[in-house]
């Protein structure tokens, strides 16, 4: 969407950054149209994002360890380590410290960790998203967070199913280390209808 460059010129005057992040630029290399835009904002707090967002739609609060703010098919968050804002986004007065190469590394796999700056369309590639893209491989990023989602392996078994990736040996093994037994059964069915529906 257009207003997309608005929203990020608003949050570069508040002293702001906003990055195009995951799905929507991997997509964007495989020449497949993204479902949604994960945007990740730097430099301001929770609470002068939503008054930014505001000024465009309805926004919809939700997420539990991250803020993430929902415009439609857009979804802004505050990457942290806590959640940095209310039902409302109000009472966030804080500005979020982590940098966007950790939070990069947070993510499951290389090819969710490339970055587009919004304004000035500069990719950032920290841990050789490109490189797996062009090998057709689904890595992990950083097998010490990984393991924080035990969902993943069910994630990477729909997107190798899509895309028509293979799994790196060591990932692999570290999704065989996982106790998935636990896992509730609404988030494993919502990973094999993807994988059934959209392979």
């Amino acid at each position: 969407p257009l207003f997309i460059t608005e929203i990020a010129r608003q949050i570069k005057s508040l002293g702001g950054q906003t990055y195009l992040v995951g799905g929507c630029v991997r997509d964007r290399f495989l020449g497949l149209e993204p479902e949604d835009f994960d945007i990740e904002v730097y430099g301001i707090s929770g609470k002068s994002l939503a008054e930014v967002l505001s000024g465009f739609d309805k926004v919809v609060y939700v997420g539990k360890s991250f803020a993430v703010f929902k415009i439609g098919s857009l979804n802004f968050s505050l990457p942290q380590r806590s959640s940095a804002a209310n039902s409302d986004g109000s009472s966030d007065q804080s500005i979020p410290s982590v940098s966007l190469r950790e939070a990069l590394r947070r993510r499951d796999l290389s090819i969710n960790t490339i970055a587009q700056d919004v304004l000035t369309g500069k990719l950032y590639d920290p841990f050789g998203g490109l490189g797996d893209l062009q090998l057709k491989v689904l890595r992990a990023t950083d097998p010490g967070t990984f393991v924080e989602d035990r969902l993943r392996p069910y994630r990477i078994m729909q997107l190798a199913g899509r895309l028509g990736f293979s799994v790196d040996p060591a990932t692999a093994e570290l999704c065989r280390s996982l106790d998935l037994t636990d896992l509730p059964r609404e988030r494993v069915f919502e990973e094999f209808k993807k994988l059934l529906m959209k392979s």
